[in-house]
């Protein structure tokens, strides 16, 4: 690879490399980050080597924006606005993006489609959606707009196989590989099996990953030789291709067709965290668990999830040491439910505790976390009733307590149980309100380090609320192929699955019971962490498996709605402007210093060959 990762990040202005540290993922993301280089770029002269590297940036993150949401008619037609005054498209890709323009009919009245999202009804929504793709096929035509829409809804009622088959009927039928080489595709046949290849690389088993790989394979022969690559290419299939191989333990085809990715892409910092970690094996779990474990699981009224749960960790007993299990006041079959796996555990292995109310969560954590059997041992996990983790996630744990042994806690990925190819959480990372000179009075609220519009900012949902910060969202933009597979600092991980060492657990003090019933404790225990110079570790190798829903798939009633604004504000009120900033800073540090070290690694990976 000729280009260094480490020279091209440091031309990149301060502004973008802070908004990139996040990753460069999500159709939104990638945006958002792309209106903020052209908006540099205009701002910067023309003719001047920062607006021409801000030009560059802008242009290749609006593409990614497509690629992350290739039925999106509307980017497409923007991409291809931004040709025309700058040519740079590849002929391939530039000849997809104009039959995927062609194919947006987007509807004058979006008023019955958005009744269904706002209700949560994705039934009504892909009902609808479906009967505008069929009308479209009989007639001989393809409508991307409704197919688009079809595809999210289906994802998101968990049947991604039918949304296939609706993708098939609307694109024609998918190419097989060898047909990209002797040309004579429909103008959206490479579209049709990108997208299959999609559907199969998020199932999970070998045969799928192989047979995606060979689609994937397909239409990354659109793009040229895989050596020298250029700009404007699709090069989405090629790193799908990459994650193919990956996941079937073809580490070093993987990380080549990386390599060719990073070589055009070199501001692609989700990709970077992967290929290096891969290269350096840390997707592989431990030997062992990282040291005696308890794992702490409380519930209430969730007898059937508590069983499921626990038949999980079951699998992962021998590395367990204590299970800790609270029965919050049920009226359910949960006692039940924990003298039968009291008995299959062993009474020395298995701690109930049984309570006469439900005293919510946070009580329920500080509870568990004072057992004289968990303060014996020199880790504490505590894990959702409803969610499933894998048999190796202690192991895997290990391998990331290996990598950032001074991490406050160690959390993973999250997916949803019903379709696992949406993220509910992964590394979660501090987006203020306002910019961190903003504090020291060094910028008007809602502009950059630059004083341009912050893009950012501007979005934020906190600003509506007059809140100080959010969290990042990145893993509700896109689906689970692979751009969460890593190590690394963050702010806050998820607490459905949250590692601590005990001695630290015990020593920070209790959740907040402020925070009561439920929502954010697990999130203001990181944050005081990190207020104390502490972040907390990510590790996206290993997936615990969800049901309750959350970020985009979420449904809530009013009152749950309401106890979790609540608590929103109650966190925010812990936590005001000067320490966010404070927070803020320190992460972005973090961030960038564990990205420099990555880059400067794989660059002399990359000069070996």
């Amino acid at each position: 690879m000729s280009v260094s990762l480490l020279a091209h990040w440091r031309t990149l202005a301060p502004s973008i490399r802070s908004r990139l540290l996040h990753g460069s993922v999500g159709s939104a993301h990638c945006l958002r980050l792309a209106s903020r280089c052209l908006t540099v770029a205009g701002a910067s002269g023309v003719g001047s080597g920062d607006a021409q590297t801000a030009f560059r940036l802008g242009r290749a993150l609006l593409l990614a924006a497509w690629e992350e949401d290739p039925c999106n008619g509307q980017l497409a037609s923007q991409v291809l606005a931004l040709h025309g005054r700058v040519p740079w498209l590849g002929e391939a890709t530039a000849r997809l993006l104009a039959a995927v323009a062609g194919a947006w009919h987007a509807p004058a009245d979006l008023g019955p489609l958005e009744r269904l999202a706002a209700a949560g009804d994705w039934q009504g929504a892909l009902d609808l959606a479906a009967g505008h793709v069929v009308r479209a096929a009989d007639a001989g035509t393809c409508d991307l707009f409704w197919l688009r829409q079809a595809l999210v809804c289906a994802e998101l009622s968990g049947d991604a196989a039918w949304g296939a088959d609706l993708a098939a009927r609307a694109l024609g039928d998918v190419p097989a590989p060898e047909m990209f080489r002797r040309g004579g595709l429909a103008p959206l046949a490479p579209l049709a099996a990108y997208l299959e290849g999609c559907r199969l690389a998020t199932s999970g088993n070998a045969a799928d990953f192989a047979r995606a790989l060979g689609l994937f394979r397909g239409c990354s022969a659109l793009v040229g030789d895989h050596v020298t690559v250029p700009e404007g290419a699709w090069l989405a299939p090629v790193e799908r291709a990459g994650h193919c191989m990956a996941r079937l333990g073809a580490r070093d085809g993987a990380l080549s067709l990386w390599r060719v990715v990073l070589a055009a892409r070199p501001w692609h910092v989700s990709l970077i965290l992967r290929a290096h970690d891969v290269a350096q094996g840390y997707d592989q779990p431990a030997p062992t668990p990282p040291g005696t474990t308890a794992a702490l699981l409380y519930s209430w009224n969730k007898a059937e999830e508590l069983d499921e749960a626990l038949q999980a960790l079951a699998a992962s007993l021998d590395d367990i040491t204590v299970v800790a299990c609270l029965d919050n006041g049920s009226t359910d079959a949960t006692g039940d439910v924990m003298r039968v796996w009291g008995d299959r555990m062993g009474r020395d292995r298995f701690v109930p505790v049984r309570l006469a109310v439900n005293v919510g969560a946070p009580a329920a954590r500080n509870w568990l976390m004072q057992l004289p059997q968990v303060a014996a041992c020199e880790y504490a996990a505590y894990l959702d009733d409803d969610a499933a983790v894998p048999a190796d996630w202690l192991r895997h744990f290990a391998r990331a307590v290996a990598v950032r042994p001074d991490a406050a806690a160690w959390g993973c990925r999250v997916v949803d149980w019903h379709s696992p190819a949406l993220v509910q959480s992964a590394a979660l990372h501090m987006v203020p309100a306002f910019e961190v000179r903003d504090v020291a009075g060094g910028a008007e609220a809602g502009t950059g380090e630059d004083g341009l519009p912050d893009a950012e900012a501007v979005y934020a949902p906190t600003l509506a609320h007059g809140l100080p910060f959010t969290v990042s969202d990145l893993h509700c933009q896109t689906t689970d192929l692979g751009r969460f597979d890593h190590i690394r600092p963050c702010v806050s991980v998820t607490g459905c699955c949250h590692l601590f060492r005990t001695r630290d657990l015990l020593a920070r003090g209790g959740f907040a019971l402020s925070l009561s019933p439920s929502q954010y404790d697990d999130l203001e225990h990181d944050l005081r962490a990190a207020r104390d110079g502490r972040l907390a570790c990510y590790d996206g190798f290993f997936a615990v498996r969800h049901k309750k829903r959350t970020g985009k798939a979420a449904r809530m009633s009013g009152a749950q709605y309401g106890n979790g604004l609540g608590n929103r504000y109650k966190l925010h009120g812990m936590y005001d402007a000067p320490a966010v900033a404070r927070i803020h800073r320190m992460e972005l540090e973090a961030l960038e210093q564990d990205l420099l070290e990555r880059m400067a690694r794989l660059d002399v990976l990359h000069r070996r060959g």
